[in-house]
């Protein structure tokens, strides 16, 4: 990863980029991007500036030519993004190198978009079945029914409302539309989405939430609650029967950023979701597919990776990125970084 600045000089370079690039650490500091850039890249030069307007997302441009501290040209792919900090301009510069295994998860992150839009198809069509449900069952309220029939109707109110939710949150996953954000404390939310998670985690789990995070950031709580709703469940489908999900979060300071991830931050503090499992912390299983850099399964996307890449865009829609981490027979840890809004007491919801 590469940040580039307004005057096109990297201002910071991590060591992945170092070794693709052949450069010792810190010796890219200072230099000017297009030193990088071989004859055949300039040449694309209006192309890859496509990639940076604003608000335009972030996607990978295939087969880019650099060159190496000796002189050499290698093949990379690129992910170009753009920020503003301090009423300047940084571009933000992932590399991966063209021939490394990431390259397939990429293209299975990318699939993922178009199940994104299917989804969106078919949430359409189920959007209207709910609507016919919810309105049958609400005029039956209305009219007055036995007291035996009300509690069972006013089940089906309330589960085709959350059913309702969960196609809105779906379309506007395909339509990647603007959240409906808001300053909360974190502990808040957290604690607004506990009811919910133990009313959907499946007998034989314990689930365990503890938060002391204070510090606020801008987000929709609905859409962070389906976040949880979809990493609880997925850690749920990879341990047998019995197993144990941890919640917590807490404050990170900027520092304490590259221990956690490894994927380009604005340098601020963040709050720092972690959801926990004693499962097998198995590799190749769709959660490694979409979110972290193995390979992709041989399988067709399941309804476990549909709900991974929503979670994905849910974090990346907040500014925000997940990242995973695996023990063989010990577990899986999925940590999900938020940028602070305000920190105790200097903000409003």
């Amino acid at each position: 990863m590469l940040v580039v600045d307004d005057r096109g000089t990297i201002a910071l370079a991590n060591r992945a980029a170092e070794e693709i690039l052949g450069y010792a650490a810190g010796e890219l500091l200072g230099m000017p991007a297009a030193t990088l850039a071989t004859t055949a890249t300039l040449a694309r030069r209006d192309e890859l500036a496509e990639w940076l307007v604003p608000g335009r997302a972030a996607t990978w441009v295939r087969d880019v030519r650099a060159r190496q501290r000796d002189g050499r040209e290698v093949p990379v792919d690129l992910r170009l993004a753009e920020t503003t900090r301090d009423d300047r301009r940084w571009v933000v510069v992932t590399i991966a190198d063209a021939e490394h295994p990431f390259r397939d998860q990429v293209g299975y992150a990318e699939q993922m978009q178009a199940v994104g839009r299917l989804a969106g198809s078919f949430a359409h069509d189920f959007n209207n079945i709910l609507a016919s449900i919810l309105g049958s069952a609400e005029l039956a309220l209305e009219s007055g029914v036995d007291p035996d029939a009300q509690g069972d109707l006013e089940m089906i109110v309330s589960s085709a409302k959350h059913g309702r939710g969960i196609v809105e949150r779906l379309l506007g996953f395909s339509r990647r539309r603007s959240l409906d954000r808001q300053s909360y404390p974190f502990s808040e939310i957290l604690a607004r989405s506990e009811t919910m998670l133990r009313e959907r985690l499946p007998r034989g789990f314990d689930l365990r939430i503890s938060c002391g995070c204070d510090a606020r950031v801008l987000a929709d709580v609905s859409a962070i609650h389906q976040l949880l709703l979809n990493l609880v469940l997925n850690a749920t489908h990879g341990m047998p029967p019995g197993g144990s999900i941890r919640i917590s979060c807490c404050l990170l300071a900027p520092t304490k950023l590259g221990e956690r991830v490894e994927a380009p931050l604005v340098d601020r503090p963040y709050v720092e979701l972690t959801v926990r499992d004693t499962g097998p912390g198995r590799i190749g299983g769709p959660l490694d597919a979409v979110l972290s850099g193995s390979r992709a399964p041989e399988h067709s996307p399941s309804v476990d990776a549909m709900g991974l890449a929503v979670a994905f865009a849910i974090a990346e829609d907040h500014g925000g990125v997940i990242d995973v981490h695996r023990v063989p027979g010990e577990g899986t840890t999925v940590r999900c970084l938020f940028p602070v809004h305000a920190l105790r007491g200097d903000g409003g919801s």
